[in-house]
Parts: C-alpha cells; sequence; structure tokens
C-alpha cells in the first residue's frame, strides 16, 4: 500500500509523482482506494490509540493502467470519491 500523498492526510494533501515513478518503474497497475472517516478512527495528532466503532467509508475505483496513469485526474476522482454524500 502507498499513500500517494506521502501522508496519512488524505485529501488535505496533493499526490507526489512518487506513486507514478513506482508503479512505471515496476509495470504494476494501481488500484485506487479512496477512504473517508479516518479522522474519527485515529486520535490527531496521530498516536498508537484507536477509536473503534467509528464509521468508515472505502470505495475502490477502477485499476489504473502505470502507462497511463494521470496523477492529477487521478486525485480529482479519488477526492470526489471521498467528499461523496454518504460517506461518513
Amino acid at each position: 500500500m502507498v499513500f500517494g500523498q506521502g501522508s496519512v492526510l488524505g485529501i488535505e494533501t496533493s499526490f507526489l509523482p512518487g506513486v507514478a515513478w513506482l508503479a512505471g518503474r515496476l509495470g504494476w497497475p494501481v488500484l485506487p482506494v479512496a477512504t473517508a472517516g479516518g479522522h474519527r478512527v485515529w486520535e490527531w495528532p496521530f498516536s498508537a490509540r484507536l477509536r473503534f466503532g467509528q464509521p468508515m467509508a472505502v470505495d475502490v475505483l477502477p485499476t489504473r493502467s502505470a502507462a497511463d496513469l494521470d496523477l492529477v485526474a487521478l486525485q480529482a476522482e479519488v477526492k470526489a470519491a471521498a467528499l461523496a454524500s454518504g460517506a461518513p
């Protein structure tokens, strides 16, 4: 698993080029996953303490080929999925 932003802050930060570089070098496809609600589970600032029973949403998006990976478009799609109505 690679956080495209290089951070667990999610949609608050932009994707970094490392995920596209890594996928291209390995020739592996990318399976984007959007999550929402993690801020309710992990304390801020981050610690080992978890709050169980909090709702989270996970949305698995279509696989992308490493050859035609557009990080700007992918970031917009992941952000839209994370902010979709019904997400925690």
